[in-house]
Parts: structure tokens; sequence; C-alpha cells
């Protein structure tokens, strides 16, 4: 049994005036039977029929369906009762027509969670439908749709039916029809009917309800059988089948629209792909894969000390010592390759070559006499590829690179005999056994480095490179490599260095100012004027004094130069040598002056400084001791470590603990050892561009997120609004309030998943064309662009929450609003 108790409604306007649809109604229904309830429009006949469907709310008052108050029902509790026990028929029929006839019907059993084929033909053929179910909805009559209404409120076998001017669209045969169904419906439920055709009423109704400005003014009512069921509710379920069909629907029914936004997005998502990319870039990673790219596994460690001055950084090459190697090697866990630096008479040791000839020294590949030599113990041949000839297995024997070797075939080398020996290929070089000239060391070259030389054809041929670029890439990775000397452990043990001086090689230095002078070392009677003028002779000097010449004495006191052309003005009568030396012996005698000085030894390419005492001046030369110089004319330093390489993990380590060129830990100071390989330097400068656009990038990716938001937002609003007659219905019938967000979550799942999809290839093509075009000028291959996955599952992870999140916030706005007020597009 339906009961009204005091229900009253009013509506307020847009512009504040109240309407009292309904007036303390006190009304009560039997469970069978067809009730009309007739008026003139406005009456609020539709809102007391809207009120017991639960698609409004009153303001007052209660209405009972089998003593269950549907004012205190809950949202699902309501939805539940218009899926199990109401069904409703409009005027508007209000049918879905992204279905045909038969799926329309089948989404009342559906939402009940029913299947059955013959019971939806059966109902068709009741309502007068047979044979009409595979419709589409917009190829039927008026008629005809508004049965289907009928059938999709009947099939689920409600309590009752509502009806709203269901015959106010029809002509008089299909209203006939129509009124028939439902009386004849009637008999097993109740059938409530709003119309303002009397004569239907009169002829179909059991009982017929007037009112009039929201009052019951007549009712012609029989006896009311007060009896009460128990009802139940059954949540209802719409099925993803009709979920996606109706997404699908939605989506394709604006197509340029979609169309734009799925381009739009895409880009968008792209951007954000590519801007999150280099945001989670690893230093690390593009290190380890340009090593695999390239199948170059060779570290260089070096052991520097880095120090900041006045803003500037000063960094110091240290040697290794056995601790070092140690160290290193624990990281690396490979066996190291010693490079030495050997310094005879306090130059490196070299070869002596022939003279190049003049169209040669215009060949750019050819125009370089290598020198600076570093020998290299071959403890792990993995450092070198291929080789022609065989590796050194004596202390004579040296493995040499291919430029080395075209510098003996051009230009000719000297043997031990002080004889040119010019050979015409490399075969003739390792196979003559020809014993070279190594500084005042012998050696044979017992193999050549079988390096690629393929870029360099044409230079080789017409002595020019045809780019910067390629002459740049030769001289760092092929000419460079023509002082590397690969030797035994036993060559570096037994070499034999003289430690001849080199003069040549010092310098004086007073208050920082350094002073090139004509030095020698004291080896008989020395005449010098001391600093008190006296005149003396020595034939010795301690190991921290020095004679220094007058030319530097001139340089290191500012105004004796002027003192000295004043004396020579004076004093023209006298020899010129006599004035220099008298003012001399009487300028220091009256004169305070700084002894202390320092020597610079240059030898071995690093400057050794000792701190001396000037006793005295030499108008020609400076002297000092022997002492003072030759004691490390001869040196064996190790420079740095060549490795081997190719475990990722172990190379993670390396990088991770060793300082690498432009990256996070280049810019620290201390001592440290730097870690490098061939074409480093191009990589670790595309690392520090990562570094300093890595927060603008990050900034990028925010405002494609916005971007990216807006876009979803706007496309889903105005699918919402579109459809907002198709959520009232779906509401109306009992659909539950999540299965319809469902519906337009998965609509913007499939525009985010395929902006998606495509925003993906194009981030993996922009990826490609950039490391093709901006990184494909190096004669190295260079993806500086590291494509890491997560980014774009980042990306569609980000993807699938704002279309969920916005979808939700978007169609809650909807469903909190009245059903029949979305229907009516009332808000």
């Amino acid at each position: 049994m339906i009961k009204l108790e005091n229900i009253s409604k009013t509506y307020k306007s847009k512009n504040s005036i109240d309407t009292n649809a309904l007036k303390d109604i006190n009304i009560s229904f039997d469970n069978k039977g067809l009730v009309f309830i007739v008026g003139k429009s406005g009456s609020g006949k539709s809102t007391l029929l809207n009120l017991i469907g639960s698609l409004d709310t009153p303001d007052k008052g209660s209405i009972y369906i089998e003593d269950e108050d549907l004012c205190k029902l809950s949202v699902k509790q309501l939805e539940s009762y218009r899926n199990t026990y109401v069904g409703f028929v409009f005027q508007e029929f209000n049918l879905l027509e992204e279905f045909n006839v038969y799926e329309n019907i089948n989404l009342s059993l559906k939402l009940n969670k029913q299947d059955n084929k013959d019971l939806i033909l059966k109902t068709l053929e009741s309502v007068d439908l047979k044979g009409l179910e595979n419709r589409n909805i917009n190829e039927l009559s008026g008629g005809q749709k508004q049965r289907v209404s009928l059938a999709r409120a009947i099939i689920k076998n409600p309590k009752l039916i509502l009806a709203d001017e269901p015959t106010g669209n029809l002509d008089k045969k299909s209203s006939n029809q129509v009124m028939n169904i439902l009386k004849n419906i009637s008999k097993d439920c109740l059938v409530i009917v709003v119309s303002h055709d009397i004569e239907s009423a009169q002829k179909y109704a059991d009982r017929i309800i007037r009112i009039e400005d929201g009052e019951v003014v007549s009712d012609n009512k029989k006896h009311i059988k007060n009896i009460s069921n128990k009802i139940d509710f059954k949540t209802s379920n719409l099925p993803f089948n009709y979920i996606f069909k109706m997404a699908y629907s939605y989506i394709m029914s604006k197509p340029i629209r979609l169309v734009l936004t799925i381009l739009l997005t895409m880009i968008s998502l792209s951007f954000m792909c590519f801007s999150i990319n280099t945001y989670l870039f690893k230093d690390n990673s593009l290190l380890i894969n340009t090593m695999k790219d390239n199948n170059e596994y060779n570290l260089k460690i070096e052991h520097i000390d880095v120090e900041i001055k006045d803003e500037v950084r000063n960094e110091k090459r240290l040697d290794f010592d056995i601790n070092d190697i140690n160290n290193v090697e624990n990281v690396v866990l490979s066996t190291s390759n010693p490079v030495y630096l050997l310094y005879e008479n306090g130059d490196r040791l070299r070869f002596t070559f022939g003279s190049l000839s003049e169209e040669l020294l215009d060949n750019d590949a050819y125009n370089v006499i290598p020198s600076n030599f570093k020998f290299v113990i071959l403890n792990d041949k993995r450092i070198v590829s291929n080789i022609i000839g065989e590796f050194p297995s004596n202390n004579n024997e040296v493995l040499i690179h291919k430029y080395l070797a075209d510098t003996i075939i051009n230009a000719g080398i000297y043997d031990e005999n002080n004889s040119l020996f010019k050979p015409s290929s490399y075969d003739e070089i390792i196979k003559s056994k020809r014993i070279i000239k190594l500084g005042n060391t012998n050696v044979i070259i017992s193999g050549i480095v079988d390096d690629d030389t393929s870029l360099y054809q044409r230079a080789f041929k017409y002595g020019t490179f045809w780019n910067d670029n390629l002459k740049r890439y030769y001289i760092e990775n092929y000419l460079s490599y023509s002082s590397y000397i690969y030797v035994t452990k036993d060559f570096i043990d037994n070499i034999k260095l003289s430690n001849n001086y080199n003069l040549s090689k010092m310098m004086l230095s007073y208050n920082n100012n350094n002073i090139n002078d004509n030095i020698k070392i004291i080896d008989n009677n020395i005449k010098y004027i001391d600093f008190n003028g006296n005149e003396k002779i020595t034939s010795s000097l301690n190991d921290n004094e020095i004679i220094i010449s007058l030319e530097t004495f001139k340089n290191i006191v500012n105004n004796y130069q002027i003192s000295l052309d004043d004396y020579i003005k004076s004093h023209s009568d006298m020899v010129y040598n006599d004035i220099v030396k008298h003012h001399l012996k009487q300028f220091l005698k009256n004169t305070n002056i700084n002894n202390n000085i320092s020597f610079i030894n240059t030898s071995n390419e690093s400057e050794e400084k000792v701190e001396l005492k000037i006793i005295g001046i030499n108008t020609n030369s400076s002297y000092i001791s022997e002492d003072i110089i030759g004691k490390n004319n001869s040196k064996k330093i190790i420079d740095s470590l060549i490795i081997y390489q190719d475990d990722k993990d172990v190379l993670q380590d390396v990088f991770t603990n060793f300082d690498v060129l432009y990256t996070y830990n280049y810019f620290g100071v201390g001592e440290k050892y730097r870690v490098s390989y061939d074409n480093s330097s191009n990589v670790s400068s595309v690392i520090y561009v990562y570094s300093r656009i890595k927060k603008f990038l990050l900034v990028t990716s925010l405002i494609f997120v916005l971007f990216s938001l807006l876009l979803i937002y706007n496309f889903i609003s105005n699918s919402i609004d579109s459809y907002r007659k198709q959520i009232g219905i779906l509401r109306s019938i009992g659909t539950r309030n999540i299965d319809i967000i469902k519906i337009f979550i998965i609509e913007s799942l499939l525009i985010g998943g395929i902006s998606w999809l495509f925003g993906t290839v194009i981030w993996l093509i922009e990826c490609y064309v950039m490391n093709n075009s901006i990184f494909g000028s190096f004669y190295f291959k260079l993806n500086g662009i590291v494509i890491n996955p997560i980014s774009s599952i980042i990306v569609l992870i980000f993807d699938i929450l704002l279309s969920i999140l916005l979808t939700i916030s978007v169609i809650n706005k909807i469903n909190k609003i009245k059903p029949i007020d979305v229907i009516l597009n009332k808000y």
C-alpha cells in the first residue's frame, strides 16, 4: 500500500517567486487498480507522481511505500526502490537511443541481474511490438516508442507503474492501445496515470483523483485494503557491455570535438613524457648505455686533487701508489693496466723520427708527429681489440697504435744504429724485427693495434676532413692514441733512464713573478758581489744558495735601473763594466733587499719549487748548486689506470663512487679519483645540460599537466552536459549513481587511453628524431635521450587518475540533482 501524509512541495523560480505545487496532500493507494490523477497543467499532478516515484523529494510530509518512508531512505535505497518496485512511463518516452528496442527493454532485466530473451519477446508481443526487437529507436513511431517505454517498465514485474501523460503525444488509436495495456496490467499491480484526458479517465480508471492548485478536490476512491508487504530492495547492476556501449556512443557523437581533444591531449601527454623522462634521467644510465652502444668498455682512472681558490677551480694531477691502485681495483673489480710516464733527462721518453714531407705537413690526417708517450702495462689484453702481429712478451717489445705506425712509414724512425728506418707497410714494421731507438733504450715493435680507420679514408686520400666534427673526433679518438705504447711489466721494471741535466727547464720566481734566466751549475771559481758590496770568489754553493745574474737583479729591484742610469751619466769618463761594478757595490751597501728567491724546476712536466737564499750577484749568469737539481730527472710515474669492465652493475658503482666530468660530483673539491672513457667528454656535456634544464622541464611538465587537465575536463563536462537527460532516465529506472559514473569514466579513459597511446608513440618518435638529429652528428653512437619506460607509465597513471577524478567531480554534481530535474533540465 502507498500512503502520503501531509505532503507539500514548493518550487522557487529564478526570480525568487514561490510556487506551491502541493499543499498538505493526504492520500492512499491500493496495491492494484488503475488510478487516474487529473487536473489542469500546473495543478501539481506530475509533481505528485514524481514524489511517489522518488524522482523528487517533498519539502514536508512522508511517503510510505509498504510502511517504508521514502523520505528517510538513503540514495542507494532509493536507487533500489526505483529499480525493484516502480516502473516509469513518460510522456516523452525517455528511451535510450544508443540501444535498439530489445536492448532498451533488456536494460530493466539487466539492472535486476536477469537475462530472459523469451520474456522480452513475450512482453513485446503483449504490447503489440512483435518482430520489432531489432529496430533502432529513431525508426519507431510515437505510439511504438511509448509501448517500448511501457514494455521496459513492466518487464521487471514492478509493484507500481507510474505513467505521466502516457498518451499526450499519441494519436487516438495509439492512445487506446496504451490505455488498454495499462488497464490489463492494473489487474496485478497498481498503475497511477497522470493525465488531463478526462475522457480516457472515465473510460479506463478504477479511481479518479482530481487536483487543483496543489490540492485534492475530488476522489472517487473505493474501499482500500490496508495490506502491506515488505519491500525487497534489490541493488541494480548495469552490465559492462551497456556501460561501454553508452560510453562509446557518447564519444563518437561529436567526432570533431573528439579528434581535437585527442590530438591536443596526446601532444600534451607526449611532452609530459619527454619532461618526466628528462627529470628521471640518471647520469649513470647515459654513461653506461653509451659504452654498451659503442662496445667500448675501457675506463680511464685518474687521481686528482681539486681546490677552489678565488672562485677559480684548480685541478692538480696526483700520482698513483699501490694503495691507490688497490682502492680503484676494489671498486672496479677488474685488473688495472697502469699508465706510466717515463722521464729521461727531465723530458718524456720518446722515439726519434725523421721529417715529414711538405705534402704531409699540409695533410690534416698526417701532419702531427706523436710525442708525450704513455707506457701501458698490458695486464689485461681486453683493453686493446684486434691487433696486427703479436702482443709484447719480452721486456724489449712494444705494441703501438696505427697512427704511430703511419708516422714511422711516412717520416721514418731511427734505429739503434742511428739509421733512418722507413718501412713501407705495417707488415714490414713487424716482420723486420728492427731494433728501434727509444731514448737511450732499444725496443722491437711486436704488434700494431688494428684501429678502425673506416671514417677517415677520405681524409687519408685527399688530406682534409669534410667537417670539423669529424676532424675533432679523429684527433680525440685516433690521433690521441698514437701516444699509447703497450708493454710488459718487465719493460717498466728493467728500463734504465739516464739522468742528465736540462737547465732549459728551470726558472726563478721572485714575489710570485717568474723570471727566465741563464742558469748554470757552479763548477769553478765564480766572482760575485755580496750584499755588503764586497767582491768575492767561490767554486761551490750550498743546496739552498744561489748567485743571481745582474739581469735578474734588475728584474727584482724596481729602482735599480734608474739608479744605474744616473750613475752612468755622472761617471761618463769610466769604462762601462767598471761603472756597473762600482755602482752595484755602492747600491748593495746602501739598500736593504729581500734576498729570498724561488727556484723552479719544470722538468717532468711539473713545477718543483725550492726556496733559495741569494748570496750575491754575478754580472753575467745565475749559479746554483748541483745538489738542487738532477735528483728527479729520471722518473717513472703512474699517471693513470686503464681498466676493462663491461658489467653494468659494477659500472653503476664505478660512476657512483668516482668523479665523472661535468656530472654532479665533478664540482666537488678535495682528493678524488676521476673516471672517463672515449667520448665521455661529449657524454658528460649532455649530462651537464640535463642538470641545467631539469627544473625548467619540471615546470614545463606541470604546465602540460594543467593543459591536459583542462582538455579532459572540458570534454567530459560537455559530454555529461549533452547527455544529462540520459543520466536522468537511467537514474529514473533505478541505475546506481556509481554505474552512471562508470559510463563517463570509461568515456574519459577511452579518450585518455587513446591520447596516451598516441602520445607515447609521438614521444618515442621525438626521442628517435632528437637522438638522430641532435646527437647524430657525433661519430659514435650517442642516444642522448635515454628512454625510461617509467616515464610513460607515470603519464598513464596520471592519465587514469586524472580521468577518474575529473569524471567523478563533474558527474557528482549532476547525481546530486533530483532525477526529474535532470530529465527536465531544471538546474
